[in-house]
């Protein structure tokens, strides 16, 4: 109902990193990352405390996710340790060394599409040295190399015939890089960074868009994006499943939630449906609605066992016309 004519998946794939961290969902670091706390305590009273303040205002799309505390949740750890399990891996061990960032040390990430290029932000313990030392031997030229000071640099040049530019500060533990607009990296050495605007989400997962799709493929679909501002989907692991949060913004009609009810319904007599067993976890009022100062809240858990379905067919182990018996 809600799809466009560029998905999440081709969306994100363009940028660098997002394959590796999906990977480091599925890899539990073997020991801590030490930091040099002198360099902390030269730089901590300007260390930002949030990281989605630091993303160009006016974003029309963003993927939030807090890489660890999904891997760290005894459910939705093994799912994803599952489904990287032998080359996810292995692309995460080949990013690293390629480019100095050890994705399962990230604490908060965020892929950023301002609309003219794209941003990727993160927040860990990073070693910003070595980062710069590995992604600068790998540019060629035209490149630019300047140290910020306090243990933070910026470089810029061609990687993978794309401009590109990286920033990196590891006393305050935070990782850019940015193609198209090269200066969008610059948002974590800039003065100023640490102003209050706004704290990072609580939940390990949000996906943001501003507007509607660009295309729908129903009535019901129509009537919802056609005064559709932006939508959010928010996800957090519970012992029971995934509860899964879907906020509708803008002056939508007050049948919304039964379009998507129906919406629903093609899913659930879907072939990918019923290989999952959808219509037990998507059957008829699993999905709560309530209005909240002008926006549709939408609810549902999407429970494990069908998660994991979903992964296994994801790996080619279900047919699509037998129903797996949970």
């Amino acid at each position: 109902m809600l799809t466009g004519r560029r998905s999440a998946g081709r969306l994100l794939g363009r940028w660098h990193g997002v394959s590796t961290v999906v990977a480091l969902l599925g890899c539990r670091p073997s020991h801590a990352v030490r930091t040099n706390p002198t360099a902390q305590a030269t730089s901590a009273r300007a260390c930002p405390a949030s990281l989605l303040p630091l993303a160009p205002p006016g974003a029309a799309r963003w993927l939030w996710v807090r890489p660890r505390a999904l891997f760290d949740d005894p459910q939705a750890g093994p799912l994803l340790a599952g489904l990287l399990r032998d080359t996810g891996e292995r692309a995460l061990l080949d990013d690293t060394e390629r480019n100095g960032v050890d994705l399962r040390t990230v604490e908060r990430a965020l892929f950023v599409d301002p609309g003219d290029g794209a941003l990727l932000l993160a927040a860990g313990a990073f070693d910003a040295q070595r980062i710069i030392g590995l992604q600068w031997d790998r540019m060629l030229p035209p490149r630019r190399r300047s140290d910020a000071g306090h243990g933070a640099w910026r470089i810029e040049g061609m990687l993978g015939g794309r401009r590109v530019s990286v920033a990196a500060d590891g006393a305050c533990g935070l990782y850019a890089r940015a193609e198209g607009n090269t200066r969008a990296a610059d948002r974590v050495l800039a003065d100023g960074r640490t102003r209050p605007r706004g704290d990072d989400p609580m939940e390990p997962l949000r996906w943001h868009v501003n507007g509607a799709p660009a295309s729908v493929t129903d009535a019901d679909g129509a009537a919802i994006t056609a005064s559709l501002r932006w939508f959010e989907l928010r996800a957090t692991p519970t012992p029971e499943g995934l509860r899964t949060d879907v906020v509708l913004d803008g002056p939508l009609p007050a049948d919304t939630p039964a379009r998507v009810a129906r919406f629903l319904e093609t899913v659930v007599a879907s072939p990918l449906g019923a290989s999952v067993g959808a219509d037990e976890w998507l059957a008829p009022g699993s999905v709560t609605w309530e209005r909240r100062d002008g926006q549709w809240w939408g609810r549902a858990t999407l429970p494990w066992r069908g998660l994991r379905a979903l992964a296994d067919l994801g790996r080619g182990r279900i047919d699509v016309r037998d129903r797996p018996s949970f």
